[in-house]
């Protein structure tokens, strides 16, 4: 599942790549912290797909996740699921 926030207004892995290939360094995903498995995750997701995001550390999942709802963020670490409970898909 591809989780971003409502900055982010994609539907479909490919696009989000290409959105983010367009704008290198303006997109931005969160983590639960610098050194998280999230964190690694992420690094090793924008080193395959050939993208440059700005990282974001948090202290922990719950504010990552607020911000990305609020809009703060583009996308969180590609492992976190506790996003959907509060999310919609793409229609």
């Amino acid at each position: 599942m591809l989780v971003v926030g409502p900055s982010m207004p994609v539907k479909s892995l490919g696009a989000f790549l290409q959105a983010v290939k367009a704008e290198p360094g303006k997109r931005t995903y969160a983590t639960p912290g610098s050194g998280s498995s999230g964190h690694f995750a992420s690094a090793q997701f924008t080193q395959l797909t050939g993208t440059s995001m700005n990282h974001i550390p948090y202290k922990g999942a719950a504010q990552a996740v607020t911000d990305l709802i609020g809009g703060r963020s583009t996308a969180p670490s590609p492992r976190w699921a506790r996003c959907s409970r509060r999310c919609r898909p793409a229609s």
